[in-house]
């Protein structure tokens, strides 16, 4: 790159619609209007410049300056329609493709080309259709109420033992297999129950996997949260999938089919570094 390119953009409640969702997948109208209510008019305008190191911007309201060297950006992801520029985790200035010549797109997309998506920070696994469903719910908490299933049927099997040597009441061995039968049944209302009452927006979300932390944003609002594997209450293989606990009856539980193999094995690494890991 001979030559600086420089690009001029200005920040409005569309800029900020189309960085938000270039960074998350989410596309909150509410948020972006908000979020552009509180940025003061002095934060407006901009020109960026591009050379071969680093990235120079410039605020056309204040005059002032801010140097951002490529190596030292926390990240820098290339999207469907634009760069991301990551101060921090956080922080973050997209640039989209439609602000630059075509021939200016190409040099820059060289010089960035060895920053993208940097391997360390690379997810290791994305689910980008995560939703809070029946099966999901009750397969986890057949796993937590395991023990009582177990007992109800150990009891069972006695009564039919004692009521085929023993003889006892056919009216004990039904009320027994009723009460098997009836947990079953209160178990799965209970888990329609929940489904039901999750807030539509918490319903579906997008869980991203990193090598030492889980990073889950709500599809229908921009909003999420980020916990390291070690802050887990337990993170359990079990035999349909991962099972990971926030609090002892608090999860999030996924099938083994919506990972691919090579996923499965880079996240159980990552998993294993930490004591919860069972």
């Amino acid at each position: 790159m001979n030559k600086k390119i420089t690009v001029e953009y200005k920040i409005n409640s569309q800029y900020l619609l189309d960085s938000y969702y270039a960074q998350s997948g989410v596309l909150d109208k509410e948020f972006a209007e908000s979020l552009d209510r509180s940025i003061a008019d002095n934060m407006r305008n901009f020109l960026i410049t591009f050379d071969d190191e680093k990235m120079l911007l410039h605020n056309q309201d204040k005059s002032e300056t801010n140097t951002y060297y490529y190596q030292d950006f926390y990240q820098i992801h290339k999207k469907a329609d634009g760069y991301l520029f990551f101060v921090n985790c956080t922080i973050f200035y997209f640039i989209k493709f439609d602000l630059f010549k075509p021939e200016h797109l190409t040099i820059l997309d060289n010089k960035l080309r060895p920053y993208y998506e940097k391997e360390c920070d690379a997810p290791l696994a994305v689910i980008d259709n995560y939703e809070v469903t029946t099966k999901r719910i009750l397969t986890g908490l057949k796993y937590l109420y395991r023990n009582i299933t177990i007992g109800m049927f150990v009891i069972l099997f006695i009564i039919l033992i004692d009521f085929i040597f023993y003889q006892i009441s056919l009216s004990m061995l039904l009320g027994s297999i009723f009460a098997v039968v009836g947990y079953q049944l209160c178990l799965r209302l209970s888990v329609n129950r929940i489904v039901k009452s999750v807030n539509s927006v918490y319903r579906h979300a997008i869980i991203t996997f990193y090598n030492d932390k889980l990073e889950c944003t709500y599809k229908e609002k921009l909003s999420g949260f980020k916990i390291k594997y070690s802050e887990f209450y337990k993170i359990r293989k079990l035999k349909k999938g991962y099972l990971i606990q926030i609090q002892k009856y608090s999860f999030y539980f996924l099938f083994y089919d919506e990972f691919t193999h090579q996923q499965r094995q880079k996240l159980e690494e990552s998993f294993k570094q930490n004591k919860n890991y069972c």
